[in-house]
């Protein structure tokens, strides 16, 4: 039986606490985490790095040097899961 591919895309912006625990929440429930971060500050992006460096390959992070938006940061997310073959895809974010 072949298993249904489930990507979440969470969009950050200068994520506070409640997003590194709801990605910790996340990771078991989905195959595969897309983060695109819309511009935060080193701080913020050090430590996406990091939860992206520890998953063992199931979370990419993309930067974006500036505020996107929601909807463009979406997109980005959303182009790079289909490409990474992507059955379905749960759009989050950090509000």
């Amino acid at each position: 039986m072949q298993q249904t591919s489930v990507v979440a895309v969470v969009v950050s912006y200068r994520p506070d606490e409640r997003l590194y625990r709801a990605l910790d929440a996340l990771a078991p429930q989905v195959g595969r985490t897309v983060i695109v971060d819309n511009g935060s500050d080193a701080e913020a992006v050090g430590r996406l790095e990091a939860v992206a460096d520890t998953s063992a390959g199931k979370t990419t992070l993309i930067r974006n040097a500036e505020n996107a938006g929601l909807a463009a940061a979406q997109n980005q997310g959303i182009r790079f899961a289909l490409e990474d073959g992507a059955d379905w895809i749960l759009l989050m974010d950090d509000d």
